[in-house]
């Protein structure tokens, strides 16, 4: 059985895992009411939140990578049909057919209990399924010995995201005060060879702009820093901008990078002016965190193309890299909070798996969206992508927020 000595216990030595700890207590629940298998889903922000935190009686890999759509669907249908607990109709539906396509069903009822428990600041759905021909019901019993069951997961889940946002933030303002101090000390020694009268002529000029560009991305680091660790991140201040002359000086800053590693960068855009409206500081921040995500993981001596469309009246940043390549089930967890891809792990490139996350808060937080298409076919070419909506409907987002 859990108890939180035990929970304790694991934390010291690893990260608490949900589903270790949470399957005894629940299998026991399902034993008691005839019950034969269940799944325990995270619903924090939406269908694209929706994690399948543990299962018993069905395989849980499937439906955290490939299969997660199906899931996600028949949550979202049985949340239309009635968002309380309720005997909801499986039969027909995607994930029954993935789940038998997994799990021997034979004698399992047609029909799922859903019980959807919002605890400790969470919102948990969970499955329970039956074998037989006993009427499936829902109970006082049941409802109060899972809701019990959602509270503890929700407290371990708590317990276990807020270690594992710690710990990425340890590496995270490490890598941030390595950048500003390598920023800072260019910038003094630019500063002392102008002083000192080493750098005579134009060339000061030149320095001097060398040594503002680099104020300008210590500044950005800290200003990107305040929107990632913000839970509260809303666009404050939005304003009419070019995107393209945005887009333009945000290559202009990563060139000095790209040319360590010989590759080139280019812009493509739709028009010479496409208007945008949002907070441009956090948008050039996002842009900036993909092109220096293409500029580290794209093959060295190749092209990187970043590329400003006005869409129907949205505005679509994108950049494409010929790179490492990506595994399909990475795709689906690539926005996520801290995660970092196998290849990038086994090549030790530095990184803290924050940045496509800070993209994905950026556009959000503009009503926008967000991702990333990969042509295998053509030698692993990536394109990720956000875009930002019209200037309506930002203010409507600054209204509403």
């Amino acid at each position: 059985m859990f108890s939180i000595d035990k929970a304790i216990r694991s934390s010291r030595t690893q990260l608490p895992v949900v589903s270790d700890l949470m399957s005894g207590p629940i299998e026991s629940v399902l034993l008691r009411h005839q019950l034969c298998a269940s799944m325990v889903c995270n619903y924090d922000e939406g269908p694209e939140s929706i994690e399948l935190l543990l299962s018993t009686g069905i395989p849980r890999a499937p439906f955290i990578g490939s299969r997660k759509e199906k899931l996600a669907s028949f949550l979202v249908e049985c949340l239309r049909y009635y968002a309380a607990p309720h005997v909801h109709s499986i039969g027909r539906s995607e994930l029954w057919e993935e789940i038998s396509a997994v799990v021997d069903t034979t004698g399992w009822q047609f029909r799922v209990l859903f019980l959807p428990f919002y605890v400790r600041d969470r919102r948990l759905i969970m499955l329970c399924f039956k074998k037989g021909e006993a009427p499936l019901s829902i109970s006082k019993a049941i409802c109060e010995e899972l809701a019990e069951a959602a509270d503890t997961t929700a407290f371990l889940l708590g317990a276990y995201t807020a270690e594992k946002r710690l710990r990425i933030m340890e590496i995270y303002v490490k890598e941030i005060g390595h950048d500003v101090a390598s920023s800072v000390q260019a910038t003094i020694a630019k500063l002392r060879n102008i002083s000192r009268g080493f750098i005579e002529g134009p060339a000061v000029s030149h320095k001097v702009r060398e040594a503002e560009d680099e104020i300008m991305a210590t500044y950005r680091i800290a200003d990107t820093l305040g929107i990632t660790v913000d839970p509260d991140y809303r666009v404050v201040n939005p304003t009419q901008f070019d995107a393209v002359q945005s887009a333009m000086q945000v290559i202009e800053r990563c060139r000095s990078e790209a040319a360590e590693r010989h590759i080139q960068l280019r812009l493509e855009q739709s028009n010479d002016s496409v208007e945008a409206f949002g907070d441009e500081k956090a948008i050039q921040s996002a842009l900036t965190q993909l092109l220096m995500n293409a500029i580290k993981y794209a093959k060295g001596s190749s092209f990187v193309t970043v590329r400003v469309k006005d869409e129907s009246g949205d505005v679509e940043f994108s950049v494409t890299d010929r790179g490492m390549p990506l595994d399909k089930e990475e795709e689906l967890h690539m926005w996520e909070f801290g995660f970092r891809g196998r290849r990038a792990l086994e090549l030790h490139v530095n990184g803290s798996g924050i940045g496509l996350y800070t993209v994905k808060k950026i556009a959000l937080a503009h009503g926008g969206r967000y991702g990333c298409t990969v042509a295998r076919e053509a030698e692993n070419v990536i394109t990720f992508v956000f875009g930002i909506p019209a200037r309506r409907r930002v203010r409507e987002l600054r209204a509403n927020p």
